[in-house]
């Protein structure tokens, strides 16, 4: 998985920033808060990031700090709610300030961002406080370092729920975590299967 990425700014076209690094240019898709805050065109700028995988794509996330990009992986680790839903939370405002509003449960200012319903609010408020007062991530590390260092069980498991419930793979891991976080103890494989499936969707 790729960490972060180091280069010149190559261009920012609308919503995305092209960084060349390497000789390669990589386009990552980036947050209104993340695009404001970019440097000109042809200045130094790094960029942290989350490559997502789906059956027909590869699409490249970009990041101004590892704190907005850990919460968009809590963001799509909540059932029904994809990259470009927390793209649209993270460029109605600033990180920090829709944490706090999950950490309120207040639901009226998530539904106040453009592209956050009702039901969607409601439903990220229900599934993440928890997890964000339980010390601002899970019990094993940050969310990058569970969906990149995923053992030998949890792929099993992913790899089984990609083919039963037919979704990508970053769908499948969000649904595995999610099934370890709740769990009361250790999960044999065929438990962790069984658990993770209701939230792969």
């Amino acid at each position: 998985m790729f960490y972060c990425f180091n280069g010149r700014l190559a261009a920012k076209p609308p919503g995305c920033a092209v960084v060349n690094a390497g000789g390669v240019g990589y386009l990552l898709k980036v947050s209104a808060s993340t695009y404001d805050r970019l440097p000109p065109v042809g200045r130094e700028v790094e960029l942290f990031s989350y490559l997502h995988v789906t059956q027909d794509s590869l699409t490249l996330f970009g990041f101004e700090t590892e704190g907005e990009r850990d919460f968009f992986l809590k963001l799509i680790g909540v059932s029904g709610v994809g990259p470009s839903t927390a793209v649209a939370l993270l460029s109605g405002c600033d990180w920090t300030k829709a944490r706090d509003a999950v950490l309120r449960g207040d639901v009226a200012f998530l539904k106040k961002i453009k592209g956050i319903g009702d039901k969607t609010a409601k439903r990220i408020v229900l599934e993440l406080k928890g997890v964000l007062e339980a010390g601002q991530g899970t019990a094993g590390g940050s969310v990058l370092a569970q969906l990149s260092a995923m053992d030998e069980d949890g792929e099993t498991a992913v790899a089984a729920i990609q083919k039963l419930q037919q979704v990508g793979r970053d769908a499948a891991v969000a649904a595995v975590l999610r099934a370890r976080r709740e769990a009361r103890g250790p999960l044999t494989v065929q438990q962790l299967i069984a658990a993770a499936l209701p939230y792969a969707k």
